[in-house]
């Protein structure tokens, strides 16, 4: 997850993307996120942060060059919001090419389910557990069960914690 002001400076940062840029947290935060993007610019699948403010939120796609010079395409959503009255956008990457170099073929801990990571992909997009269901013509408790079993698989106590350590650990990827 990555925090962006108005001038496309990164704000904060997790885990997960240091470990997709291959960087320390120090040495993003500051940056322009689209210092680090093929061609240097954000390309036309990424909207602009106008866009995103005025219907606060959107999805794109990017590719991201990390310092040793392997690229990875990523899809993401982004969310607006004011924080302490100062507008931000969150961006989550929510699939990273099958190539990453980073993903493991296995994910040490245990794999989610493939029905436990579309429900966590979706968590990361911001849906409810009750969008979900909708969704994936699911029962609310279904997904709540799934959300569950996921979340003590990767020892997360939040959704937001379960996103996180999903994305960090690479148990989310597009193949799950």
């Amino acid at each position: 997850m990555t925090l962006i002001d108005e001038e496309l400076v990164r704000v904060d940062v997790n885990a997960a993307t240091c470990a997709l840029y291959g960087l320390e947290r120090e040495r993003l935060i500051g940056g322009r996120v689209d210092g680090m993007l093929l061609g240097g610019r954000l390309p036309d699948t990424v909207p602009t942060w106008d866009a995103v403010v005025s219907t606060g939120a959107g999805t794109g796609e990017a590719v991201v060059v990390r310092p040793d010079g392997t690229h990875i395409d990523v899809e993401f959503a982004a969310q607006a919001g004011l924080i302490e009255g100062r507008p931000l956008v969150l961006v989550v990457v929510t699939m990273v090419d099958e190539e990453d170099p980073l993903a493991a073929d296995e994910p040490a801990d245990a794999p989610l389910t493939a029905r436990e990571h579309e429900i966590v992909r979706r968590l990361a997009l911001g849906l409810t557990s009750r969008e979900i269901a909708g969704e994936m013509v699911l029962s609310h408790e279904t997904v709540r069960t799934h959300v569950r079993n996921a979340m003590g698989k990767v020892e997360a106590r939040t959704r937001a914690q379960l996103v996180a350590i999903a994305l960090a650990r690479r148990v989310l990827t597009p193949s799950g």
